[in-house]
């Protein structure tokens, strides 16, 4: 089974609140900050991931608490299924509850071989 990703380069045609699923090389990622949730008043980590892919654009991603806290690493890649689409000024990509994000560990599924045209970040 194929499983289809949206290109980088295809997200700012998209409407905005559109699902997307994506792979991508992490370039770079911000620090850890905490937010508190405007209903539930709750404190929630919140970290912003520079991600590039095969079309050689980048985008950020905003990921959430267990994800947040993660020890991210340049060069890592990652494979998010139902981010949403927004905007704040420019096209990023949001982590909700529904979505999916694995990481190419060892023995891991996710490997995209057309990623290596873009060239490793190390």
């Amino acid at each position: 089974m194929v499983e289809l990703q949206t290109p980088i380069s295809d997200i700012r045609d998209r409407p905005l609140g559109t699902y997307v699923d994506v792979c991508g090389i992490i370039m770079c990622c911000d620090d850890m900050d905490w937010v508190t949730a405007r209903v539930s008043g709750k404190a929630a980590a919140r970290r912003s991931i520079t991600i590039v892919d095969k079309s050689t654009r980048s985008i950020n991603v905003t990921v959430w608490d267990t994800w947040a806290q993660r020890n991210w690493r340049r060069g890592e890649v990652i494979r998010i299924k139902n981010a949403r689409i927004t905007d704040r000024g420019e096209r990023l990509l949001i982590m909700e509850n529904n979505s999916i994000l694995e990481v190419n560990r060892p023995g891991s599924a996710v490997r995209d071989p057309g990623l290596m045209a873009v060239g490793n970040p190390h």
